[in-house]
């Protein structure tokens, strides 16, 4: 029972954080939605180059740091430059052609984004994430805690 315990935990540790952190990125996108889509309607070049710029510096930081053959820097830089110099990229052709209108005016009738957060369902929402990360936990915790350490250290 000790041991699923501390998964259990663990499951309601990440899953708070996780949702505390969803809600407060969430709050920031709602707060600047405005500001967001003006920018998208009309994204600045110097945003494109730097996030290309910041993917080469993680690859490059990334095999500069492979000293001993470990993987995991290689795999972050990887990933740094795809994910960077992805989204640099996306940058740079929105600006070259002429950026990106989501809600556009003539069509859906206002100017502004209409941008209020409802607390109450935002509320339930990270109840229900801390909840299924709690049960993600438990079920393979409980057949964890199942097993017996001499048979499950055993090689065979």
């Amino acid at each position: 029972m000790g041991i699923a315990w501390i998964f259990v935990r663990y499951g309601f540790v990440i899953g708070l954080f996780g949702a505390l952190i969803g809600v407060g990125i969430g709050w920031l996108v709602i707060r600047n939605i405005n500001g967001i889509h003006a920018m998208l309607g009309a994204p600045p070049l110097w945003l494109g180059i730097t996030l290309c710029a910041l993917g080469l510096a993680a690859l490059v930081g990334g095999l500069a740091s492979t000293r001993g053959g470990r993987l995991l820097p290689v795999v972050l830089g990887v990933t740094g430059l795809v994910a960077c110099a992805g989204l640099g990229t996306v940058v740079i052709l929105a600006h070259r052609y002429g950026g990106i209108v989501i809600w556009d005016p003539s069509v859906y009738y206002f100017s502004r984004i209409p941008s209020k957060l409802d607390w109450f369902t935002a509320s339930t929402t990270m109840a229900g994430a801390v909840l299924f990360s709690v049960l993600g936990a438990f079920f393979p915790a409980a057949r964890a805690a199942d097993v017996d350490p001499v048979r499950a250290l055993r090689y065979e």
